[in-house]
């Protein structure tokens, strides 16, 4: 069994799904559970995200060879009816499929981003139309061209890089350490329930599948993504309502039947009507059919981060730092600090 296993496709069909992304249904993002907005500011947005993906990675010395190759295009027929389909498929992954997804634009729209790359695809295309007059003119010169190029580049991408805010916390190398404290929370045997998104849904995975590590925990992904579904094999082909309704019944019956505690990692405890109490990096449910004594959170070695993120999982994670320091302050009897 795959230490991460993209919704356990051992069967044809869940294989399909999977590559279909079924769960999400026709051109729906994890988010975007919403019609596109019929408006011009919708529409506005869209091409606006799409612009900035655009030059975020080929810049803008990227973005006029683009405009380069498609003028150039214009003045042979071949040219032309690949430049229109190189236009066609930027236009309906890029804006079109970033209106289509209803998914909000706010901050980073880190869940876009990781479509940002399809559109791309036809704007190096035009890049190539633009370059390949160059082949007529000696490869002496075209050479030139090419190091001059591959210089704007470099100059251009460290321009946008030392302008650039931090990344958001899907490319941040503190997911790793994320997951250690995670697991520095958790009793030496206990129910660990992960629904805090990929971040930190593959990094327990990762931590306790992989590296072999606190054989006690028993983790299960309640997105069914890097773990087995415990809610049935339906559960792999619903989102939204159903997927929670699935949730709370089957996550009711383990934690009213546990003998080990119970542990969530999760930004939302609201969103499923199982009562949980945060406790460091998680929330514990409650009832116990067997309470253990309470155990001290070993403060001094989880990992705090100190910045102002505005990416929504960073966001949740700095004010999770704020409240376990405020916890150790209050402990040790520190009254100013901690409020």
């Amino acid at each position: 069994q795959p230490v991460l296993d993209w919704e356990d496709p051992q069967t044809l069909r869940r294989f399909w799904d999977v590559v279909t992304r079924a769960r999400y249904g026709f051109l729906s993002l994890a988010q975007g559970e919403r019609a596109p907005a019929m408006s011009v500011r919708a529409v506005h947005d869209a091409l606006s995200h799409a612009k900035r993906f655009h030059i975020d990675n080929l810049g803008w010395t990227g973005t006029l060879l683009i405009l380069f190759g498609s003028l150039h295009s214009l003045a042979r027929r071949y040219h032309r009816r690949f430049m229109a389909t190189c236009w066609l498929h930027i236009f309906f992954t890029g804006p079109f499929f970033f209106w289509f997804a209803g998914v909000p634009f706010g901050g980073e729209a880190g869940v876009l981003s990781r479509f940002a790359l399809l559109p791309l695809a036809g704007g190096v295309a035009l890049i190539g139309l633009g370059l390949s007059p160059l082949w007529s003119s000696g490869i002496r010169l075209y050479r030139v061209f090419m190091i001059a190029l591959l210089a704007a580049f470099i100059v251009e991408a460290g321009a946008r890089n030392r302008a650039s805010t931090l990344p958001n916390l899907r490319w941040d190398y503190s997911v790793r350490e994320m997951g250690l404290n995670i697991l520095r929370s958790v009793p030496k045997d206990a129910v660990l329930f992960a629904d805090r998104a990929d971040e930190t849904e593959f990094s327990l995975a990762y931590l306790v599948n992989g590296e072999g590590r606190r054989p006690g925990v028993k983790f299960t992904d309640c997105n069914a993504g890097v773990s087995k579904s415990i809610y049935g094999d339906d559960y792999y082909r619903v989102w939204g309502k159903p997927r929670l309704r699935a949730r709370e019944h089957v996550e009711s019956v383990v934690v009213s039947q546990s003998k080990v505690p119970v542990f969530y990692a999760t930004v939302d405890p609201a969103m499923i009507d199982i009562y949980r109490v945060p406790v460091g990096l998680l929330y514990r449910a409650w009832p116990l059919a067997d309470q253990p004594k309470p155990e001290t959170t070993p403060w001094n070695r989880l990992l705090c981060w100190r910045a102002d993120p505005q990416e929504l999982r960073s966001r949740a994670l700095y004010r999770t730092d704020l409240d376990l320091v405020g916890r150790d302050l209050f402990e040790k009897g520190q009254m100013d600090g901690a409020l």
